[in-house]
C-alpha cells in the first residue's frame, strides 16, 4: 500500500461522492468495486480500486470453463477527485476498443439517476463530437478523444499532452475519462499487483497533472 493511504471497506463513500458519473463505471453488469484504497498525491485525492464487470457477447467463442457469450474485464483505476481544477468532461480511449460501444455495457441503464449528465448522453449521442489532431498522427493513430465541449477539450490537449498519450506503447494503452468531480486513469484489462502499485500511481498522476495547469 502506498505511504499514507488507507484501505476502505467498501466503495460506498466514493458512490456518495458521484462517483459513477463515470460511464466507464456502468459498463457491464454484475459490477465489483474491491480493494478500494484512498489517499492524497502531488496530483491530489486519490481513490485506487479495482472495478470489474461483465458483458454478454453472443457471438464471442469462450473457453470451455466459461459461460458461452459472458466476458469478465478487471482493471485497477486511479480516480483523481479534480474538483477544484474545473476543466470540462472528456473520454480518451483506443481509436479502436471500448469507445465503438461494442456491447451492452455501453448501453444507458433505465435506472440511472444521471441521466442527462453530459457523459450520460451515451458514446454515440450526437451531442458528443470525436476531435482530431491530424496533425499529431502518433496520437490520432492510438487514440480517440470525445466530448460535448470540442473547443475547450481541444484547448486542454496541449503539444506536451499529445506528446505524453503519443508516446504510450500500443496495446494496453492508458485511458482517461474526465466526469464531474472525477478523472479516472486506467488501462483496461490491467490489474495492478501491490508490488507495482506505486510505479502505477506516479504514472497515473503523472496523467492527471497534465490537466490541472
Amino acid at each position: 500500500m502506498p505511504m499514507g493511504f488507507t484501505s476502505q471497506a467498501d466503495a460506498q463513500a466514493l458512490f456518495d461522492e458521484g462517483i459513477r458519473a463515470a460511464a466507464f463505471l456502468r459498463r457491464g453488469f454484475q459490477t465489483s468495486f474491491t480493494n478500494v484504497l484512498r489517499g492524497q498525491t502531488v496530483s491530489g485525492p486519490v481513490a485506487i480500486f479495482d472495478f470489474r464487470y461483465r458483458t454478454d457477447d453472443p457471438d464471442a467463442f469462450r473457453p470451455a470453463d466459461q459461460d458461452w457469450g459472458n466476458h469478465w474485464t478487471e482493471q485497477t483505476v486511479f480516480a483523481f477527485d479534480v474538483r477544484e481544477s474545473h476543466f470540462p468532461d472528456f473520454v480518451l480511449g483506443p481509436r479502436r476498443g471500448w469507445l465503438e460501444r461494442k456491447t451492452s455495457g455501453w448501453l444507458e441503464r433505465q435506472d440511472d439517476p444521471l441521466k442527462g449528465s453530459t457523459i450520460t448522453l451515451g458514446l454515440s449521442s450526437p451531442a458528443i463530437r470525436s476531435i482530431d489532431f491530424p496533425e499529431r498522427p502518433e496520437f490520432s493513430s492510438r487514440y480517440e478523444l470525445r466530448a460535448v465541449d470540442v473547443e475547450s477539450v481541444r484547448a486542454l490537449f496541449r503539444p506536451d499532452v499529445l506528446d505524453f498519450f503519443g508516446q504510450q506503447p500500443r496495446g494496453k494503452l492508458l485511458q482517461l475519462e474526465k466526469a464531474g468531480n472525477w478523472l479516472l486513469v486506467f488501462r483496461e484489462g490491467v490489474v495492478v499487483r501491490t508490488s507495482g502499485l506505486e510505479a502505477a500511481l506516479e504514472e497515473a498522476c503523472q496523467a492527471c497533472g497534465l490537466f490541472r495547469g
